[in-house]
């Protein structure tokens, strides 16, 4: 009896500077640790599963399990992943399926010495790779009309992108949908609340990070809100410019260089009881 296909992976790469990636920085702005140790975690279950994994119900109370989070905020954690499109949107509205393109690009590439030997088939509707970013070891399996007399496809799945046109075409759609997302992004940044009166985009607050160190910053957005608070004064406009007009008046230094320390993340995330915001 044949040996089944493995389809999972024992481990995965990771580029060595992920921590400067803005999308993981915003995330880490909004859920600190937590953010990150998620992000993580769904990575190592998707890619022990292959390509993608079903985020239900379930999948969600052992995330909460193991992680030591509520459900709220796993939930809220998710739908901020999704809006910054770490996972494809559509696929997990559809069917509650997390995966990217760039998971499965790099899915690929860790499957490709044992692939060549043994083709592996993929399904359609969660492969979203296009035919010309699709190896010719991955063998796309159509989700209709799939019979033991059609169950193999050409070295570059001709079959499939032949019968399914409107998958190119939707590439061309796609890609300008993702230009036009990347500018509406960064020109409407939604705000987050630190402390009770303070808010700040993201890329404001990753800046301050970036040039005074998060514990300076922390520490200045605590003394501004507790200024706010008792004095009864209204909140400043711009709270970037008042932090800024506060570091320089205090003559705080930039530190020369941020830094993100993959163990010190990790182990605060492990020991930290996480409160929902």
């Amino acid at each position: 009896m044949a040996r089944p296909v493995k389809k999972g992976l024992d481990y995965f790469p990771t580029d060595v500077d992920i921590f400067s990636d803005t999308k993981l920085k915003i995330v880490r702005a909004h859920f600190g640790s937590d953010g990150v140790l998620l992000y993580f975690y769904l990575l190592c279950a998707i890619y022990k599963n292959g390509f993608y994994i079903v985020c239900d119900d379930d999948f969600r109370y052992v995330i909460s399990a193991d992680l030591g989070m509520t459900d709220e905020k796993i939930g809220q954690m998710l739908s901020f992943f999704l809006k910054r499109s770490l996972f494809d949107d559509t696929l997990f509205k559809a069917d509650k399926i997390l995966t990217s393109k760039g998971i499965q690009r790099r899915y690929q590439e860790a499957i490709k010495q044992r692939a060549l030997k043994n083709p592996v088939q993929v399904e359609a509707k969660f492969w979203v790779l296009e035919k010309n970013e699709t190896q010719s070891f991955i063998k796309v399996r159509p989700d209709e009309n799939y019979s033991e007399n059609n169950n193999s496809f050409s070295e570059n799945n001709d079959s499939f992108f032949e019968n399914n046109p409107h998958k190119v075409k939707e590439s061309k759609v796609n890609k300008s949908k993702v230009n036009e997302s990347s500018v509406e992004n960064a020109e409407d940044e939604t705000e987050t609340t630190y402390g009770q009166h303070i808010r700040l985009k993201p890329s404001e607050y990753l800046e301050l990070c970036g040039k005074y160190g998060q514990k300076v910053i922390s520490d200045y957005i605590a003394r501004i809100d507790r200024y706010l608070e008792n004095s009864g004064k209204r909140p400043y406009e711009n709270h970037y410019s008042t932090i800024m007009d506060w570091l320089q008046k205090d003559n705080v230094k930039k530190r020369s260089a941020p830094s993100f320390d993959l163990d010190e993340i990790v182990q605060h995330a492990l020991t930290t009881t996480p409160t929902v915001k």
